[in-house]
């Protein structure tokens, strides 16, 4: 009887089968395992922050790590200046030393030279101050300006200009109108004016009576002490006429003449009147002008220019002597250095 089918080949093929799987199992373990064909990976946990690594990484100490004396707060606290972590040891903690140079440069707190020196020239180039105190006119060259006939309609003015350019100057004013513009003889004085009497009358002293000559300049100061101001003692007599007898009977006034004469009332001409300034004007002088004249408004500006060009102080007529106007005799100028 013949044997079934599946028995003739039972053998061969259970050899067969065992035959596989030896040499399945050798060619799985001589198999490279370096990375040539994909490994099965299980699953990973939550990935956390390199940074939360920072403590576990083993690092070379950077040089811009450390604090430098001329680096800034500011750089070491930028990113580039912290470590970099890496899940690999090999990675660079921070800026290559190269960089530093150029780090340190940039954020360098010094400061440059530049601005300090135009501030400096700024300030050489100030004008200075003017010194403070009394001048004194015997070292320093002074003149004194000073006006006759008012107060008036262009007292003002006049003595706005005078303020807008800082100059002190002297007026001796008519006793009628002193009466007539009391606020104006007191605005004079309070803006630091010399104040002084040209008498009541603008009458010749020399052709009254000296008794009578020494009442009209009394009465021309009380003008000026009822617009309140202290009682002047400077007195400007009329036509600048005077002689030793009124001296004399007035022995309380400071007589006081001048050395420039302007001749503002006769010419009334810009050029002549700083003509007269320019040519006659030396250290010490008195310069007589006159409120009533209206060009003075555009010659006085133009006056003080000058004078102080020439390095003239302008001073008040007491500020000449001190604070102190000679009594006795006719003041016509005031010393020089």
């Amino acid at each position: 009887m013949a044997k079934p089918l599946w028995k003739t080949w039972r053998v061969p093929v259970l050899l067969a089968l065992l035959v596989l799987g030896i040499g399945g199992t050798a060619f799985a373990v001589l198999l490279p395992t370096d990375g040539a064909r994909p490994q099965a990976v299980p699953p990973a946990e939550p990935i956390m922050p390199s940074a939360t690594f920072a403590p576990l990484t083993t690092v070379s100490p950077s040089p811009i790590a450390q604090p430098s004396p001329q680096a800034s707060p500011t750089a070491l606290a930028s990113p580039k200046a912290s470590p970099s972590v890496s899940a690999k040891p090999s990675a660079s903690p921070s800026v290559s030393p190269s960089a530093q140079p150029s780090a340190s440069a940039s954020a360098s707190p010094l400061p440059s030279p530049t601005p300090t020196v135009e501030a400096t020239e700024a300030v050489e180039a100030s004008p200075s101050p003017a010194p403070a105190g009394p001048v004194d006119c015997a070292a320093v060259k002074c003149v004194a300006l000073t006006f006759d006939d008012g107060p008036g309609t262009q007292t003002e003015a006049l003595l706005k200009v005078l303020a807008d350019k800082d100059v002190k100057a002297t007026f001796f004013f008519m006793g009628p109108y002193a009466a007539k513009y009391p606020a104006l003889v007191k605005q004079a004085s309070d803006q630091g004016h010399a104040v002084g009497t040209h008498a009541w009358t603008h009458a010749h002293m020399t052709k009254q009576k000296p008794a009578e000559a020494c009442r009209n300049a009394a009465k021309g100061q009380q003008s000026v002490v009822d617009a309140g101001v202290e009682k002047p003692a400077m007195l400007r007599p009329p036509y600048g006429s005077i002689n030793d007898k009124v001296i004399a009977a007035c022995p309380t006034f400071q007589f006081v003449h001048w050395n420039v004469d302007t001749e503002d009332w006769l010419t009334k001409d810009e050029a002549k009147i700083l003509g007269h300034v320019k040519k006659d004007t030396k250290p010490g002088s008195i310069i007589l002008m006159h409120e009533t004249v209206e060009v003075n408004l555009e010659v006085l500006p133009k006056a003080i220019d000058w004078l102080r060009s020439k390095g003239y102080a302008l001073v008040t007529v007491p500020e000449l002597f001190g604070g102190d106007v000679p009594r006795g005799q006719v003041i016509r100028g005031g010393p020089a250095p």
